[in-house]
């Protein structure tokens, strides 16, 4: 061998990871090295510092780990559309769409399959989160042309899976305890639910008008000071306090020349230790030592005293942000992500005006997100009296006035921070993003307020608010979920109503799915002496839920019927039993698949039969699927799911009409 020689192979990859300013973790692509090569993995870190730049560190790490998963699957697999993908993204060439899209759709039917853990080995919602965490993902990389923009569905069978899982307040207090709903009357719980829902959001409103109206208060006060005449300009007043730091001994009680600049009333000082905060304390290099600065700002009260009267902190920002996203009704990503100047126009009604309000959302490709905000004038009492939250009405506060109100407040220091973030509506110092400000902040708020008759012991969340917010405003359409979807700016009909909670909707269908579960429960166990001791439910409870499982023929399911089905509401008279064969869970598929082809508009067209016939129906679907997937039947039905789809898709299957 020829020692001279360079070596031909190194015994480690040269080194190649994303450093992004404020995180703490790096994001090395190293170990890919000898797979893609180093300069494809070079320009993979390049876009992902530019990409991930003004991202949250924890998001960017959870998409980080999917992300190099599902390219060392792509390296490593004999697929034939991952093969390509691979020889794109090796020698640095823009990957096909027609080729991305067919290894996305494969990838993602493994991470379904839960007898295929080659990807993932997790199962239920954590799929779901990392299909959802993966599409964000790649979304960021189409945005950038990096990787063409592809369709990842985190969609399950049927559209049930499109339930939005946040829980709104009303839930909430269900949860706690301190809400019960009658469940024989779903008028009455609709009405209950709704009114919960507007009790606890608009308590959540007032108490942080009260929040962001001190922080106006302080933002006056701030403005009254530095409006005094006398204050010396910022060079006089550094000039004072290199003056009273050279004093010394009998100096320091006899003449004080310009240190006497310094002293004075109280409003003075403060005045002075104001101008002097605004100009130095966030300036890397300062003409005066940190200890004289510090030493007048504590004799005006002390630095956090001073920093909330000079430029609004993070009960401010939190306070107004989440005013304006429980007005919008937005995601709190998409609220902090508004730019300086989100109105578009305006249209005025006599007192009424009402301003387009836009905003980009972090997710769905930056999709534009629009809202109304409406602001009343005039005499009247109450101008919208359609308004579901109270907080239209003449002299309150709106999320317009509080858009205002903050940007003069940040008027003056805009100048001082980065211009990618000044253009922003919101601000916010030091190394914590903005989200991480707002959420401590939100903590801390509920942390303050554990004594309120309404709020507290409550665990409230930001993205509660937009749920809670779409029920309320989707009270008043009386079904109608076209028009509950244009008020929520959804892209779907079947996205709107996956945001109603109201029992009225949503908690008629799972109520549904849990009554029939309850009485698959019974027939399941019916040879179990202790069953109701076991269930927690009085005897005569079990024995009705028992003979309802029978007749609903859900007793097919596990064993042979042991009694005739009775006469019950059905699409069919087969439908009355079902037998888990081949042939009987292909009924269900197509039952399951002919509903889910209608059932959008249906919920349009006609609301009222679409709850009291529809919902029941598909609750029904929903819990034999549930109970099927949990026995030894699952693997049969998943593989009769999988034919029925790829006969609807090739058109040789016509699905039944259904009404």
């Amino acid at each position: 061998m020829n020692v001279d020689a360079p070596d031909a192979v190194r015994a480690f990859p040269p080194q190649c990871k994303a450093l992004i300013a404020r995180h703490k973790r790096t994001y090395p692509f190293t170990d890919l090295v000898p797979m893609y090569g180093y300069e494809a993995c070079r320009r993979l870190v390049g876009y992902w510092e530019k990409i991930y730049n003004d991202i949250n560190e924890e998001t960017t790490y959870n998409e980080f780990r999917l992300f190099k998963r599902m390219l060392r699957d792509i390296a490593l697999s004999a697929d034939d559309s991952a093969k390509s993908v691979f020889g794109a993204l090796s020698s640095c060439k823009l990957v096909p769409r027609p080729w991305l899209s067919d290894y996305v759709g494969r990838l993602r039917a493994r991470m379904l399959d839960p007898d295929d853990t080659t990807f993932t080995d997790a199962g239920g919602s954590s799929v779901i989160k990392y299909l959802e965490t993966l599409r964000n993902c790649l979304n960021r990389f189409a945005m950038l042309d990096v990787l063409p923009s592809v369709e990842l569905s985190t969609q399950g069978m049927y559209g049930d899976d499109t339930e939005v899982k946040t829980p709104c307040f009303a839930t909430l207090l269900i949860e706690a305890g301190r809400l019960k709903l009658d469940g024989d009357n779903d008028r009455e719980n609709a009405l209950k639910f709704h009114i919960a829902n507007r009790t606890v959001l608009e308590a959540l409103r007032s108490s942080l008008v009260e929040v962001f109206k001190s922080a106006q208060d302080r933002f006056e006060e701030r403005n009254r000071l530095l409006a005094n005449p006398n204050i010396p300009s910022p060079g006089m007043i550094v000039r004072a306090m290199r003056a009273r730091a050279a004093l010394r001994g009998a100096h320091a009680r006899g003449k004080r020349g310009l240190a006497d600049l310094l002293e004075g009333t109280e409003d003075y000082v403060r005045g002075v230790a104001l101008r002097a905060f605004i100009t130095l304390y966030h300036r890397r290099k300062i003409p005066v030592s940190r200890f004289s600065l510090n030493r007048l700002l504590q004799e005006a009260g002390g630095v956090e005293f001073i920093a909330k009267l000079a430029e609004p902190c993070g009960d401010t920002l939190m306070a107004a942000a989440t005013l304006v996203q429980i007005d919008t009704g937005w995601e709190a990503s998409t609220v902090l992500n508004m730019d300086l100047d989100p109105f578009v126009g305006e249209i005025k009604k006599n007192s009424i005006t009402v301003r387009a309000i836009v905003s980009k959302k972090n997710r769905a490709q930056g999709k534009l997100r629009n809202a109304a905000l409406v602001d009343a004038g005039g005499d009247e009492d109450n101008p919208d009296q359609d308004a579901k939250i109270l907080l239209k009405q003449k002299g309150a506060i709106t999320a317009y006035q509080v858009i205002l109100a903050y940007k003069s407040m940040t008027a003056d220091i805009r100048h001082q921070i980065a211009a990618r973030q000044s253009n922003k509506l919101w601000l916010t110092r030091g190394a914590r993003g903005l989200n991480r400000v707002v959420y401590d902040a939100f903590r801390c708020f509920l942390d303050r307020h554990q004594a309120h008759t309404i709020l507290g012991g409550l665990p409230l969340t930001r993205r509660s608010i937009k749920r809670t917010k779409y029920n309320v405003d989707a009270e008043s359409d009386v079904g109608n979920i076209g028009l509950t979807r244009a008020k929520g700016d959804h892209s779907s009909s079947k996205l709107a109503f996956a945001y109603l909670s109201a029992p009225a909707v949503r908690a008629i269908f799972k109520n549904k799915i849990r009554e029939y579960l309850q009485q698959m429960e019974a027939v399941v166990y019916a040879t179990v002496d202790d069953l109701a001791e076991k269930l927690k439910i009085p005897l005569a409870d079990l024995n009705r839920r028992k003979l309802l499982g029978i007749d609903n023929g859900l007793a097919a399911l596990l064993a042979e019927p042991r009694t005739k089905s009775s006469s019950l509401q059905a699409i069919t008279a087969k439908a009355q039993t079902l037998k888990p064969d081949n042939a009987g869970l292909r009924s269900l598929v197509i039952a399951g698949f002919g509903i889910d082809a209608r059932w959008e508009e249906m919920s349009t067209k006609n609301p009222h039969r679409f709850l009291r016939v529809w919902v029941p129906w598909m609750a029904l679907i929903q819990a034999m699927v549930q109970k099927i997937m949990i026995t030894r039947h699952r693997a049969k039905f998943r593989r009769v799911f999988d034919e029925v789809r790829k006969e609807i898709d090739a058109g040789a299957l016509a699905l039944p009409i259904i009404w």
